[in-house]
């Protein structure tokens, strides 16, 4: 019921500060449904990927590991056109960065618990595929960091889930590189 309430919020939200299709001028908040749409890609993304890994791991549901890396990349490639806008200068509304403040936790915390699982099931993955993913991360380690300046709302929020996103991230880098792939 949370989940349905936090949408509903964020959908009023959102929609009641973009700024209307002709308005030549942008304002720091015609982007932001935009970053929350992609914020909840990202995080469907991982969590499909996490689901495909744990059946890769369970030898269920015939998954490979290029099912497994078709996701992800579906994932880090879906970047939206409207992000590619001039990012927010200054910070958004404070209801309109609480709303995405709380998407990107939730994003943090899949993400986390994703770079895991590629930590668990690593030796699944040959050079080749350990090699996509490596660029993979990067792509969304770049497009996921970009939140700071539009959210001082909750900026301390953001370090914290960085931090730990960050070295799980590491970790799976790590686990996946291609040079200790299994021969």
């Amino acid at each position: 019921m949370q989940f349905k309430t936090l949408l509903l919020a964020s959908g009023l939200i959102l929609g009641a500060s973009a700024t209307p299709a002709g308005n030549a001028t942008q304002n720091a908040t015609d982007i932001a449904p935009a970053v929350q749409a992609r914020f909840a890609q990202i995080d469907l993304g991982y969590q499909k990927t996490y689901l495909l890994l744990n059946h890769l791991g369970d030898h269920t549901a015939n998954v490979t590991t290029d099912d497994v890396i078709d996701a992800y990349n579906v994932t880090a490639s879906g970047e939206n056109k409207a992000l590619t806008k001039s990012q927010p200068t200054k910070p958004l509304s404070e209801s309109t960065q609480l709303v995405l403040c709380q998407a990107y936790h939730s994003l943090a915390l899949t993400g986390i618990q994703l770079n895991n699982a590629f930590v668990d099931y690593a030796s699944h993955f040959n050079e080749s595929q350990r090699d996509s993913m490596q660029s993979f991360f990067t792509k969304i380690n770049g497009e996921t960091g970009v939140a700071k300046p539009a959210l001082s709302y909750c900026l301390a929020t953001l370090r914290a889930d960085d931090k730990v996103v960050y070295d799980s991230l590491l970790k799976a880098v790590n686990a996946l590189d291609p040079s200790t792939a299994p021969k």
